[in-house]
């Protein structure tokens, strides 16, 4: 991956965007033409996007009903979820950022099994490792 100097980082990251944008949506309309009736091949050629990643996009696609495949986010997911609302997260933020200045700071570790512990307790849906 090339390294982009701070002064131009934020010009690269809009272009990044851009970039995830424009494939989202030939992503789209390739599956629009698979859904037609076009092989995955052709359709892939046609719109000048990866086989592959066609091919794994309309995997996806297929098992999704109707009303899925309309609202269906093509880009890539790397999603993770939210345990805490952000006023909870802030709460927490600034109980460690007291300790911290108390001369009482907590390792990493310790300070996840202390957010761990306050979802418990607020008995929130915690994701398994």
């Amino acid at each position: 991956m090339q390294r982009v100097p701070r002064s131009q980082m934020e010009a690269h990251r809009k272009d990044a965007v851009e970039q995830r944008a424009e494939l989202e949506e030939s992503t789209r309309q390739a599956l629009n033409k698979v859904c037609g009736g076009h092989s995955v091949q052709k359709a892939a050629a046609m719109i000048s996007i990866p086989k592959a990643t066609l091919q794994g996009r309309y995997n996806s696609h297929k098992n999704l009903s109707d009303d899925q495949k309309l609202s269906a986010c093509l880009s890539r997911n790397h999603s993770f979820v939210a345990v805490f609302s952000p006023n909870e997260e802030a709460v927490l933020a600034i109980y460690l950022i007291t300790a911290l200045n108390m001369c009482n700071g907590l390792t990493e570790p310790e300070a996840r099994k202390l957010a761990y512990q306050y979802a418990l307790a607020n008995e929130k849906k915690v994701p398994q490792a």
